[in-house]
């Protein structure tokens, strides 16, 4: 992998040395991320994901990354699932409060807003200082009254 992927990955919380994924894998992964991704062409970034997760279902970035592609879609079932693997792989790691993140702005944009607090509360438990999690609970209590 290259050293700017393992950086991201590492943002994320994964330890790139430790990851026994095959080349293709790796490489659909890159392709998704860096190319598909980038470019705004979310679906061809969901297609990479989706190949990622066919062979490597643990491979938590590639679920992250797909429930944010499903969210910019507006797909917001999709990402809520997307981003519910994420969390039981790596359930206290960055990907996790990442995850939880975006699945509370999710459930915002279906109304849930019960759901939305629940997911937000999830993300601070994990990383009480991200500052993401912590704006989208404030606007969220904000807006409820």
């Amino acid at each position: 992998m290259s050293t700017r992927t393992d950086q991201l990955l590492e943002m994320l919380g994964v330890n790139t040395r430790n990851l026994e994924i095959s080349a293709e894998v790796k490489k659909a992964f890159i392709n998704g991320t860096f190319y598909h991704f980038s470019l705004e062409r979310l679906d061809k970034a969901i297609a990479s994901y989706q190949e990622v997760t066919a062979t490597e279902a643990k491979f938590a970035p590639a679920w992250l990354f797909m429930g944010i592609c499903y969210c910019q879609l507006g797909e917001y079932e999709e990402a809520i699932a997307a981003y519910e693997k994420a969390t039981q792989i790596h359930p206290t790691s960055q990907i996790a409060v990442e995850a939880w993140n975006g699945q509370g702005f999710a459930f915002e944009q279906l109304k849930q807003p019960q759901k939305a607090a629940a997911a937000y509360e999830h993300a601070l438990a994990i990383d009480p200082k991200n500052a993401a999690a912590r704006s989208n609970q404030e606007r969220l209590q904000l807006v409820a009254g």
